[in-house]
């Protein structure tokens, strides 16, 4: 069984990157532009990205994709049409995750579930109890 995806990444200062699902942004969450990353969201495409709903007849995104408001549009130059600005959006709440940066020990990607599968997510009992681990890292492993 495989996994087929990719990341939408967001810096403080709205900035959209994408990764694949096997990037290992997390241990070095700084945007291109030297921003913190501070948002996350997993777009799994493993079976499809669209479902056609029975009930309505209409196609529905299923991979998870965050529709992201944009703030402010990048720019065209008149002459070459080369980008000289760049998108930026909206970081969306009640959403995705937040990129926790609380120590370089800890797991940067860590989600509601509480376990993202990085080198870094030690079991419990190596790292010590769920009130330890919040205390040290901010959140429990």
């Amino acid at each position: 069984m495989s996994y087929e995806g990719y990341e939408q990444v967001l810096c403080e200062k709205g900035h959209l990157s994408t990764f694949g699902c096997w990037d290992e942004w997390q241990h070095n969450p700084i945007c291109h532009c030297g921003a913190k990353l501070v948002w996350w969201n997993a777009v799994d495409e493993t079976n499809g990205s669209f479902e056609m709903n029975p009930t309505t007849g209409q196609e529905e995104r299923i991979d998870g994709y965050v529709e992201l408001e944009v703030l402010e549009e990048g720019k065209k130059c008149e002459h070459c049409g080369s980008m000289i600005g760049e998108t930026t959006y909206k970081v969306p709440q009640g959403v995705g995750h937040a990129v926790v940066q609380k120590s370089p020990e800890s797991c940067f990607r860590y989600g509601s579930s509480g376990s993202c599968g990085c080198w870094n997510n030690k079991e419990k009992d190596e790292h010590g109890s769920d009130e330890e681990n919040e205390e040290r890292f901010g959140v429990g492993l």
